[in-house]
């Protein structure tokens, strides 16, 4: 009974703590549209999450043309991929400053083909510190897309194994709150992977796909021909370097990593899609992802 006293405890800390940096984001910012709600609509029963893996070179233009008839989220730095998703997810966390600068830089480099994405800010559940860091993104980004940014009431899962945190979850979907609704009350599964398949799941696709989302290689496809987005963007490579291409490199990405954190992005999705009950599969694009065998080949 402790252990879920602490554990309801934590949770609902962390949402209290997301609810008051995005008032106080809203206020500052005069924001005055619905922040929580992605509003789009449903193109399919599809939902494709699109990584930023090495794989994502391998697909075919006719693919890309198949991909934009179904509803899209492009992950982090999925943004200097030429191909427009209908949701940017992006984490603004970073202790680095030159990741602010550059997700600046690239909005302004796009503005008009982002014109009609939306912009969604994730892990709002740190401390006011951090909301006030962030705030240099916000009045820096393009003033047209203002209007399209969401946020999520989210919150890290509580418990350091796996036996903790399946307890954390069914005490959440107990109280009718693990798939309570669009971003309010949003549980941060491990990654932006696992919110991701999360707001798949909440929006009612059936099918959610991961692409580019490799896992056991860490290499990004804008690795060897970065010269390219770095002309074009006006990023550096020297951040890229210390906070991409070095860690962990041919191995597996951080968030799979056993020897880093007990529950896994794989162990997370398993444990939510069975306790959840959602109707959603998650399926992998591609064999070479780690996704697979756990989820089918789409």
């Amino acid at each position: 009974m402790t252990f879920y006293f602490h554990s309801f405890l934590y949770v609902i800390t962390k949402f209290i703590i997301s609810c008051f940096n995005v008032l106080f984001l809203k206020i500052y910012l005069r924001l005055n549209h619905n922040l929580f709600n992605i509003n789009l609509l449903k193109k399919s029963s599809k939902f494709f999450i699109l990584g930023s893996g090495e794989s994502i070179n391998n697909i075919s233009d006719s693919q890309w043309i198949e991909f934009k008839k179904h509803t899209t989220i492009g992950l982090n730095y999925f943004i200097m991929h030429e191909f427009v998703p209908d949701i940017i997810q992006i984490e603004l966390q970073s202790a680095d400053d030159e990741h602010i600068e550059n997700l600046i830089k690239i909005f302004y480099k796009r503005e008009n083909e982002f014109k009609n994405s939306k912009i969604l800010v994730k892990s709002n559940y740190l401390g006011l510190k951090s909301a006030i860091k962030r705030i240099r993104f916000f009045k820096n980004l393009p003033k047209s897309l203002i209007k399209n940014l969401v946020f999520t009431l989210d919150f890290p899962i509580f418990g350091k194994n796996k036996v903790e945190f399946e307890k954390t979850l069914k005490m959440l979907s107990f109280l009718g709150l693990l798939n309570y609704g669009g971003l309010i009350f949003i549980p941060h599964l491990r990654a932006s992977l696992g919110l991701s398949v999360i707001i798949g799941s909440r929006t009612n696709h059936n099918e959610i796909i991961a692409v580019g989302v490799d896992l056991i290689n860490t290499k990004y496809f804008f690795q060897d021909n970065f010269f390219e987005y770095e002309k074009k963007f006006g990023i550096k490579k020297k951040f890229f370097n210390i906070n991409y291409f070095q860690i962990n490199h041919d191995g597996n990405h951080l968030t799979n990593d056993k020897s880093i954190h007990e529950i896994t992005i794989m162990e997370a999705l398993n444990l939510f899609l069975k306790i959840s009950k959602t109707n959603s599969e998650v399926l992998t694009f591609s064999k070479k992802s780690a996704l697979y065998p756990t989820f089918d080949e789409y």
